[in-house]
């Protein structure tokens, strides 16, 4: 619980300094920043949520039969699966100015929202790894390690977006690039954790095992 309040704090905060950043145009960042989380909510989140969610009960009967190999299948094969469903979500992406268009948002707006979402694309397949590998690790009652990569990025997200959008160039778009940043800081946050603990020998035995698994 604590884990998903803080990682709410991390989406909340930056939403609040970016309207501080202009006077004249903050109405139109906060409106393009909403627009674009929400597009990709119902677009790529959808999938990545969904994804994760179908592996939570494999993970926990995997765990539950003592079959830690199981786990480490379930995982590759989720990532394979999810990486094809997000790849339509992409795209549309590509086009969400016309998207938002079409259903009525003004131009400015709708270009401010589709450059925030064209930065933040390229980074779903990276938030698909982590939020499997957190199930994963959720699913064996392992939260600590994950307390300790929220606590650590709800700092950072406000040090980076602060950085980012006020002593930048980037501005509003800094927001964007910081979820990018955030989105590979977190499974790197998490690495040593599993190249230590016995959880990633028991559970990872290679790539090729996830063929097997899908075949």
């Amino acid at each position: 619980v604590l884990s998903s309040t803080l990682d709410h704090v991390s989406a909340v905060i930056p939403v609040m300094m970016m309207g501080h950043l202009s006077a004249n145009t903050s109405k139109e960042y906060i409106s393009a920043i909403a627009m674009g989380m929400t597009f990709l909510l119902l677009t790529a989140w959808t999938v990545v949520w969904g994804t994760g969610s179908a592996m939570d009960t494999l993970c926990s009967q995997s765990f539950g039969a003592g079959q830690a190999t199981d786990l480490g299948l379930v995982f590759q094969a989720g990532w394979l699966a999810g990486n094809l469903l997000l790849a339509p979500t992409m795209v549309l992406g590509i086009f969400c100015k016309d998207i938002l268009l079409l259903f009525g948002q003004t131009d400015d707006v709708a270009t401010l929202a589709s450059h925030l979402v064209l930065i933040m694309l390229p980074i779903l397949p990276v938030a698909l790894f982590y939020d499997l590998l957190r199930r994963v690790l959720q699913s064996q009652s392992i939260v600590t390690p994950l307390m300790g990569v929220s606590c650590v990025s709800v700092v950072a997200t406000i040090a980076i977006n602060y950085v980012l959008m006020f002593h930048t160039p980037l501005g509003y778009l800094g927001r964007a690039v910081a979820v990018v940043i955030m989105a590979l800081l977190a499974p790197l946050l998490l690495w040593p954790y599993l190249v230590q603990s016995n959880v990633y020998r028991q559970e990872w035995k290679g790539l090729p095992f996830v063929y097997n698994f899908v075949s």
